[in-house]
């Protein structure tokens, strides 16, 4: 095995996405699984959900 598909659609880095009803991107967390910020989607989300 040559793991073509592996490298060819590598998650790596992992983030956490938040994309707007247009397709584009609200949020962009930082590179997982480290630089995820639970909290910080929290509030970003509380205040994305109230601005709409």
């Amino acid at each position: 095995m040559d793991n073509a598909a592996d490298i060819a659609f590598n998650g790596w880095p992992e983030r956490l996405y938040v994309l707007s009803e247009e397709g584009r991107i609200a949020y962009q967390g930082g590179k997982g699984p480290y630089g995820f910020d639970l909290e910080e989607l929290d509030t970003f989300l509380d205040a994305y959900l109230v601005a709409r």
